[in-house]
């Protein structure tokens, strides 16, 4: 019995002894998986960067199989100040010339901000399906040409180009540009030359030439469907064109152009010859329509100096035909302070819009004899929601065709015309209802403004506090709305 019992034990024991080692074998066993199955997570994670083999290293590092969309893509080039051609990407930035050439056009050339002197003009002649666009980003983006011996400073030949946000300065200032050998037309700080093009919120200031033109480059090139059509100047400003020895320097200038040409938004001031001119390039030589809408032209014909220049008609708005008849159009536009006229038609004998356009104080430093609107009886056009304002300088109003609603000095009088009626301020007859005579401070609701501060909404448009703005008391309304330009 006691053997029996003394063997009992023994098994009992034995099988204990079993059991436990077998618990422990398990506990080593799954520890050593787990650290085994960490390191070769590792291992695979860094092997599948070099070398991806493996069967068990495929299924440890495949992701879902998510398609990749454009809007997932940054496909668009950038620019910056590199020598060197490279990527083109927001951290590793290409060169213009670069990004230029490779761009298509659904992709966006990005001009980071800063300085960028050139030593010749930049061409952009591509015929594009779709608009490409060049834009300045994150900041301001300033073309300096001052090197260059190129006479323009971007030369938009091509088509379907947007060019927005871009500043120019410089261009001829190393020339050897003189009166006797420089067209009007042929030196400039951007000039569009081609079809369907938009040039929006660009600064073009201090170059030798106009600051911003759309005109035929070849200045042979007399044949008309050849001209360029269908391009806009959009929310841009130009000042500071010229210098003395090159009086042909306007703000914005549009000659030898097709149909559908179009300034909107555009501030021109301190410019050596004109604010704006669109007229022909030779006589007897017609062009299209052109519309300029909601721009300013604000003491022009001035000079290096900051004085306005005698050699310098320094019209607001020089709307011209050299005898022929083109219709142009003239909508919610102002011009104020300049040296010459404010709006002056250069002997266009079609019918050209004036409608809602703000003339005011215009010739005041050119002894007086220069007027706010100046029609030199050729052409009979359309005057419409206008107002002019002398202020004791200004040399009576010309104005010559239809009128409505509008507020026109001659005299030393003022006259008003409500409902349409055709005018002739040559007779007294035919200028209008004679009415009182206000100061300037009974009709507007400023007279102040500095054009070099920022006078743009975010968008680019033009806001000018008031300035000009006709108070919503003053005696005389327009069609529905108050008299003149509202900005």
């Amino acid at each position: 019995m006691k053997k029996l019992l003394l063997l009992f034990l023994m098994v009992f024991f034995f099988v204990s002894a079993c059991d436990n080692n077998s618990q422990k074998t398990s506990t080593i066993s799954s520890t050593t998986i787990s650290s085994s199955t960490t390191s070769k997570k590792t291992t695979i994670s860094n092997t599948t960067s070099k070398n991806n083999t493996s069967t068990t290293e495929k299924k440890t590092t495949t992701k879902p199989n998510i398609p990749i969309t454009t809007d997932q893509v940054d496909k668009n080039l950038y620019v910056s100040n590199v020598t060197e051609p490279s990527e083109g990407t927001l951290d590793n930035p290409t060169t213009l010339i670069d990004a230029l050439n490779r761009a298509k056009d659904d992709q966006i050339v990005y001009i980071l901000a800063g300085t960028y002197s050139f030593s010749e003009g930049i061409l952009l002649n591509k015929t594009n399906a779709n608009k490409q666009i060049i834009e300045a980003y994150n900041g301001e983006v300033i073309f300096d040409f001052n090197n260059s011996q190129d006479d323009y400073g971007i030369l938009i030949s091509g088509t379907n180009y947007l060019v927005k946000g871009i500043t120019v300065t410089g261009v001829g200032v190393g020339l050897d540009v003189s009166w006797s050998n420089a067209t009007t037309y042929l030196y400039g700080g951007i000039i569009v030359c081609g079809n369907d093009n938009i040039v929006e919120q660009c600064i073009s200031h201090h170059n030798i030439g106009s600051g911003i033109s759309i005109t035929r480059y070849d200045t042979s090139n007399s044949t008309y469907s050849k001209w360029p059509m269908n391009n806009l100047i959009l929310n841009s400003t130009s000042y500071k064109n010229g210098d003395n020895s090159h009086y042909a320097s306007n703000g914005f200038e549009v000659k030898a152009v097709n149909e559908g040409n179009a300034l909107n938004g555009c501030i021109a001031y301190g410019n050596l010859n004109n604010g704006f001119e669109v007229t022909n390039s030779e006589s007897l030589l017609t062009i299209g329509v052109v519309e300029l809408r909601n721009c300013i032209a604000y003491k022009n014909g001035i000079d290096i100096n900051d004085k306005y220049f005698s050699k310098s008609p320094g019209n607001g708005f020089l709307v011209g035909g050299k005898g022929n008849a083109t219709n142009h159009k003239m909508i919610n536009c102002l011009s104020a302070f300049n040296r010459g006229h404010g709006f002056n038609d250069g002997s266009n004998n079609g019918n050209i819009l004036f409608e809602s356009c703000t003339s005011y104080m215009n010739s005041g430093y050119s002894s007086g004899d220069k007027s706010n609107f100046n029609s030199q009886s050729r052409g009979l056009h359309t005057y419409l929601n206008c107002l002019s304002y002398s202020g004791g300088l200004t040399m009576s109003d010309k104005y010559y065709g239809s009128a409505s609603y509008s507020y026109m000095f001659n005299s030393s009088k003022y006259y008003y015309i409500s409902t349409s009626i055709d005018v002739n301020s040559s007779t007294s007859s035919m200028r209008g209802t004679e009415v009182a005579t206000y100061n300037a401070n009974e009709i507007f609701i400023s007279t102040e403004i500095d054009l070099s501060l920022a006078y743009r909404n975010e968008d680019g448009t033009i806001r000018t506090n008031g300035f000009l703005e006709v108070k919503d008391d003053f005696a005389y309304y327009g069609n529905g709305k108050k008299l003149g330009a509202i900005f």
